[in-house]
C-alpha cells in the first residue's frame, strides 16, 4: 500500500446545486455611504484627514533678483525694524540689498552733515 499514492477522486465528484446562489443587488450607491460616514464622523468630532489648502505665500519670503550682491548680511533686529525695512523695500520695489545700500548712503550723508 505504501507503493501507491492515494487517488484524489475515487469517483466523479457529486453534482452541486447552485440554483440558490445569485448576486446580491447593490443596496446603496457608494456616494451615499461615503456621505453618511463623513456626516457621522463630523458629528462625533473626529478630525478630518483631508489635506488643508495651501496658505498664501509669505510676502517677506525670498526674492530672486540677479544683482551681483553675493555677501550675506544677517543681524538680529526688532520686529518693528524688520517690518519697516520690508515695507520700504516693497513700496519702492527695491531689493533688500538695494534698500540696505540706500539706507547706508542716507546715514553717511546725515553723519557728514553733522561733522561740518
Amino acid at each position: 500500500m505504501a507503493d501507491q499514492r492515494a487517488k484524489l477522486f475515487e469517483s466523479a465528484p457529486p453534482e452541486i446545486d447552485l440554483s440558490n446562489f445569485a448576486p446580491k443587488a447593490a443596496s446603496k450607491p457608494l456616494e451615499t455611504v461615503v456621505d453618511t460616514i463623513r456626516a457621522t464622523t463630523e458629528h462625533a468630532g473626529f478630525p478630518s484627514r483631508e489635506p488643508v489648502s495651501a496658505k498664501a505665500p509669505n510676502k517677506t519670503g525670498r526674492r530672486i533678483w540677479r544683482t551681483g550682491r553675493n555677501v550675506p548680511f544677517a543681524h538680529k533686529v526688532t520686529q518693528a525694524c524688520n517690518d519697516g525695512f520690508y515695507q520700504i523695500a516693497e513700496a519702492q520695489k527695491w531689493t533688500m540689498g538695494e534698500t540696505l545700500e540706500r539706507a547706508l548712503a542716507a546715514l553717511q550723508r546725515e553723519l557728514a552733515k553733522g561733522e561740518s
